[in-house]
């Protein structure tokens, strides 16, 4: 773990997709204020913690960093413009604003949209060239920002470094782990999807066709974003031919204990993937986005391109995925802890 140095009264103003519902976010959000000390938040609607700041009120986001040590930001994909160009101009302010007002910038985990416009990438790194440490989680986002003459170091998630880890392994038997027969093979039972539900109808269509495995197994939905999450799974839900179980938890250690509870992990989300790999539980990628295609290479996880869901004989991939057993995230959580230590070094001297 990281060792915090003594700090002043002032705190650090954190900003990155926080109070908004998102479980990898706010895990995100989790570990950095765990780590950094005092710290204050940008925030949507729904903060967990306090000390958040409405990242939509101009005064108070003003008045947040002009009382603050510096500005840390991250991580995850902040600066893409796929949901909407006002997203990428609201991140590109706060650095902007920091310089103005004389504060030291700091980057975290940083992913940037592998296709993101050459001119954002150019704005992108315009608005970053003043920060004092550049983290990013991935070599694509590492050398967009060197073809605009900005360095960065390359380090895990923010995620992997999560305090909580220490998952009891997969039981012999029993709930939420393997369970074997009178021999020696293992038994899959339980199967735990992780979905963000995609808006063109024949990726419905795949994704339905793949929920619609039924076998021997109990299904469950649990929703990683769920005011974005909520409407496509309501669909999928009235189309479907059984009943899959909701998970619903309240906090990220929550979820993490929840998914402890099941014997496989399917997911289309990045953080799916790396809270599986945290729980020690065996994980098959759904991939509809390249981040999560990459990381379940990385880790050597089984994964399917969601299209191809009408030609994958699920059942099968169900077991070769379970067969293929939990990953170790070593050395993704001591790489992780190792650069929130050089965030701390760093943010200390401000």
């Amino acid at each position: 773990m990281t060792t915090r140095p003594k700090l002043d009264n002032k705190p650090l103003l954190l900003a990155g997709y926080f109070g908004h519902g998102n479980a990898g976010d706010e895990m995100i959000l989790q570990v950095l204020r765990e780590t950094l000390g005092p710290t204050v938040y940008l925030s949507g609607p729904l903060p967990r913690w306090p000390g958040a700041v409405p990242r939509f009120h101009p005064t108070a986001v003003l008045k947040a960093l002009r009382d603050s040590r510096g500005l840390v930001m991250g991580g995850g994909e902040l600066f893409q413009s796929r949901t909407s160009l006002r997203s990428l101009i609201y991140y590109l302010s706060l650095p902007w604003l920091a310089k103005f007002l004389g504060k030291p910038v700091a980057v975290h985990g940083l992913a940037l949209d592998p296709d993101l416009p050459k001119k954002h990438r150019q704005w992108t790194a315009r608005a970053l060239a003043h920060a004092k440490i550049i983290t990013v989680r991935d070599l694509t986002s590492q050398q967009m920002l060197a073809e605009e003459g900005v360095p960065s170091q390359i380090a895990p998630d923010i995620v992997w470094s999560w305090p909580n880890g220490g998952f009891p392994p997969l039981k012999k038997g029993g709930e939420g782990g393997f369970a074997f027969s009178s021999g020696s093979s293992p038994i899959l039972k339980k199967i735990l999807w992780i979905l963000r539900v995609p808006k063109n109808e024949f990726s419905r269509s795949a994704l339905l066709h793949a929920l619609k495995t039924e076998g021997p197994w109990q299904h469950g939905l649990m929703m990683f974003h769920p005011s974005e999450d909520a409407p496509g799974l309501g669909w999928l839900r009235s189309h479907l031919p059984f009943f899959h179980t909701q998970e619903h938890w309240t906090t990220p250690s929550d979820l993490l204990e929840k998914m402890a509870n099941w014997d496989l992990v399917v997911t289309m989300r990045y953080h799916g993937l790396v809270a599986a790999s945290l729980v020690g539980r065996p994980a098959l990628a759904l991939s509809h986005h390249g981040k999560v295609q990459n990381l379940a290479e990385s880790l050597k996880i089984p994964s399917t391109p969601l299209e191809n869901s009408f030609q994958v004989s699920w059942p099968t991939l169900f077991q070769q995925s379970f067969a293929n057993g939990p990953v170790s995230p070593t050395p993704r959580p001591i790489q992780s802890q190792q650069a929130l230590q050089n965030l701390l070094n760093t943010t200390h001297n401000w």
